[in-house]
């Protein structure tokens, strides 16, 4: 087994590698083309310093490498189902470690995996710490009569009242608040403002508790159909608030499905969606490792 950096390959070879490390897995995901450039752009993979195996000329895996600033996130770690069971996971993950440590200045990388996955275990192994469990909640909003005068699909004007203390609008008027509401429980990787400034498609509708230019918390979302998709929220470290929020969503889309993703346990919107009657189907671990530079440096 051979190990190149993932620059040297084509989006068309890149994408049929992911779903081929990815088909059959516990939750399948299969990119078009399209997604697999949209995910490399949204999540700043850093292709030179990302890893495929080859068994001769033939892709057979992948680990794939995130970068912010000094920070670092693995995107994805596959087999191809014809190559799984004889260890390479750890071999290709063990190759990658190394070109991280060796030709990166990160002061530390975060993950997530699902609590199912035996690469958990991998992971431990190669000094990750696990950090904090993560929720994939949904549900279904209460049924109830919406308030006169409401539009029933919520496409309210920007900054118009959606309920008493809650406006509707734009995400980009409250995103750039994201850090300061995700404090208390900070946001995902994919959840952090870089990859939701780029979602394709775009993120579309926002609630936000008090003035749009400093907002208390909020709720990014989109809708399909009669179901809406929380591409984030945050609301300090207030389960009323974040209560709040659910409520003025309540109000304009009553009985519509509902998810969202990543959500740290214990959060305020955990807390709050629980209480809405949310289950929780799937779970991931956060997961972080941390450099000891001093020892590449002495």
């Amino acid at each position: 087994m051979q190990f190149k950096r993932a620059s040297e390959f084509a989006l068309p070879d890149l994408t049929q590698l992911w779903n081929r490390g990815y088909a059959g897995f516990f939750v399948p995901s299969q990119f078009t083309e399209r997604q697999m450039a949209s995910f490399i752009w949204g999540s700043d993979i850093d292709l030179a310093h990302s890893v495929v195996a080859l068994d001769g000329d033939v892709p057979a895996g992948f680990s794939l490498l995130g970068v912010r600033g000094r920070r670092g996130w693995i995107g994805g770690v596959g087999v191809a189902d014809e190559y799984r069971g004889r260890r390479l996971g750890s071999a290709i993950f063990g190759e990658h470690m190394r070109m991280m440590c060796a030709e990166t200045e990160l002061a530390g990388i975060q993950l997530e995996v699902l609590v199912q996955n035996w690469a958990h275990k991998l992971y431990d192994r190669n000094g990750f710490a696990t950090t904090r469990r993560l929720s994939f909640l949904e549900g279904r909003l209460p049924e109830g009569r919406l308030p006169e005068g409401r539009p029933p699909e919520g496409t309210l004007p920007e900054g118009r009242a959606a309920a008493p203390g809650v406006s509707a609008g734009r995400p980009g008027a409250v995103l750039v608040h994201s850090e300061r509401l995700h404090a208390a429980w900070p946001a995902v990787w994919q959840r952090e403002p870089d990859d939701l400034r780029r979602c394709v498609p775009p993120i579309e509708r926002a609630l936000w508790a008090g003035p749009a230019q400093a907002p208390h918390g909020y709720l990014l979302y989109s809708q399909h159909g009669r179901e809406l998709w929380i591409a984030d929220a945050a609301a300090g470290g207030s389960a009323a608030l974040a209560t709040l929020l659910l409520d003025a969503l309540t109000q304009m889309y009553p009985g519509f499905t509902v998810a969202i993703g990543d959500e740290p346990e214990g959060s305020p919107f955990h807390q709050a969606l629980t209480a809405l009657g949310c289950h929780e189907s799937q779970a991931r671990w956060e997961m972080h490792y941390t450099f000891a530079r001093a020892q590449k440096h002495p």
